[in-house]
């Protein structure tokens, strides 16, 4: 089956040059400025992005790269191709272009999402060097397995600074999962600025656009009015203070996770109040 990528890529950074380089013989057909405006018109801040190069632009560097194999802009001869091929695996980057478009010119097309947003090698995403002595550490598969679910929902975050996804479990069930979301729309802070730039990881962790993961299950566990008393909260990210407080208070008793943090305030929170910590081992 051959495979095509797909993409709308406004700015080349790392992320999505390694998202290519791992499909190197696959032909890349760049999303054009005509069809952000056709999807504009459902989603107005499409085309707003300030770093965005015009997709012509674009193709001629990424010839020049030598990146790709082959690319071009994608047109409507191309798009009328992809509708009626039923042979080509498509690949798309995993952000809210990628899926509208899929939406509204693919909708019964399987589409393979991968992500582009490759920060957590990076300094800016600081790891905790030890664990307390106090804290259980988990090798279980069921705690693996649930732990994995939150990874896969981390990568669905658009944040360039860190990706947390989260699983809410009660009596042994997946109840809901989300991930670190900026609002009112994903490319909030990339079409108007981001205040998190301005300051170091742990400084002003107020000054964001999104809501936290942990927030955000907590959030729809009381929208469809679904206690949350006595469940467990899985987390790729240690929790922050703010949503420590609301994990307490939502009677929430225990926490796993998988990474640190750069702030472990939540740590003093979560002992006053009983909540068992709980580091869940992943295979590297």
């Amino acid at each position: 089956m051959k495979k095509v990528i797909i993409a709308y890529i406004p700015a080349l950074h790392e992320g999505y040059i390694i998202f290519l380089q791992k499909h190197p013989e696959a032909p890349l057909y760049l999303i054009t400025n005509e069809v952000i405006k056709e999807l504009g018109k459902t989603t107005p801040y499409f085309g707003r992005d300030v770093r965005a190069i015009d997709p012509e632009l674009m193709v001629k560097f990424l010839s020049n790269s030598k990146i790709v194999s082959q690319i071009s802009l994608l047109d409507e001869e191309y798009i009328k191709m992809l509708q009626e091929s039923e042979d080509l695996e498509i690949i798309m980057p995993t952000e809210d272009i990628s899926l509208e478009f899929s939406k509204h010119y693919l909708p019964n097309k399987r589409i393979s999402y991968q992500s582009i947003y490759m920060r957590n090698d990076k300094l800016i995403s600081l790891k905790e060097l030890q664990v307390s002595p106090d804290r259980k550490i988990s090798v279980n598969d069921m705690d693996r397995e649930i732990m994995g679910r939150a990874l896969e929902e981390a990568e669905k975050s658009s944040d360039w600074w860190r990706q947390v996804g989260s699983v809410l479990v009660k009596e042994g069930r997946m109840i809901f999962h989300a991930f670190n979301e900026h609002m009112p729309n994903a490319q909030t802070p990339y079409v108007l600025g981001d205040a998190r730039s301005n300051f170091d990881a742990g400084v002003r962790i107020d000054l964001t656009t999104a809501i936290h993961s942990e927030i955000n299950l907590i959030a729809e566990a009381a929208r469809t009015g679904i206690s949350t008393q006595t469940a467990s909260i899985y987390v790729t990210t240690f929790p922050c203070p703010p949503c420590a407080r609301a994990i307490v208070k939502a009677g929430i008793k225990k926490v796993y996770y998988s990474k640190g943090y750069s702030l472990l305030d939540a740590e003093d929170i979560f002992k006053k109040y009983g909540v068992e910590i709980i580091l869940v081992k992943i295979p590297e």
